[in-house]
């Protein structure tokens, strides 16, 4: 049996999603079409993915490192186009999107419609994070870094939108959002979405 090409991995920084992360792709599959290895890690001083800056310099300074990924879509670019000019390869961390039982979801819901059809849809994502009683070097309490529910939680109740009219209201704590509720048009069929995110409290 011809030997598995490899995937050389290096973690920048070792969050708690990071480390969920590590531990499934060490998992061994007996379909495994690769073979990973973790060859570095970074620090535990941070538990939150580096600002764009910090990884579009990575991507400059090696031909080896490909990020994973930004806070909008300006800093994105800034990472592509460091990519492009390195010629390594760039993966966005939105997890969701790749797992299997999503896109079957995906698919009994929007193409066979086994409930029928949608006209509108509800979305919310709330942990209770108590935000005042973060230290202040917590990602949480810097916007630089992505503070706040609705990137932290918000994106997986957008997760697959297309680009609708959005209708929305924030409420802030120091700066940080703690609230975000949202109505979402879209024009190419009429139908509404309705997203809500918290820090206050946890939803079901």
């Amino acid at each position: 049996m011809s030997q598995l090409p490899s995937v050389h991995w290096g973690i920048l920084t070792t969050g708690k999603i990071a480390s969920w992360y590590v531990a499934d792709l060490m998992l061994s599959r007996r379909d495994a079409k690769v073979r990973h290895i973790v060859r570095t890690i970074g620090t535990s001083d941070v538990n939150r993915g580096k600002p764009a800056s910090t990884q579009s310099r990575q991507v400059n300074t090696s031909s080896a490192k490909s990020p994973l990924f930004t806070l909008n879509a300006r800093k994105a670019r800034e990472v592509f186009n460091a990519a492009r000019e390195k010629g390594v390869f760039i993966v966005e961390a939105m997890w969701l999107r790749h797992r299997p039982l999503t896109r079957e979801l995906q698919r009994l819901v929007h193409e066979e419609k086994v409930i029928g059809e949608i006209f509108r849809a509800t979305s919310d994502f709330g942990s209770e994070l108590d935000i005042p009683s973060l230290p202040l070097d917590k990602y949480y309490r810097q916007n630089a870094m992505g503070a706040g529910s609705l990137l932290d939680m918000g994106v997986y109740s957008l997760l697959k939108s297309k680009m609708p009219k959005i209708l929305a209201a924030q409420t802030d704590w120091e700066d940080v959002e703690t609230n975000t509720s949202a109505i979402l048009q879209f024009p190419s069929t009429g139908k509404q979405g309705i997203m809500t995110s918290t820090a206050k409290v946890t939803t079901n």
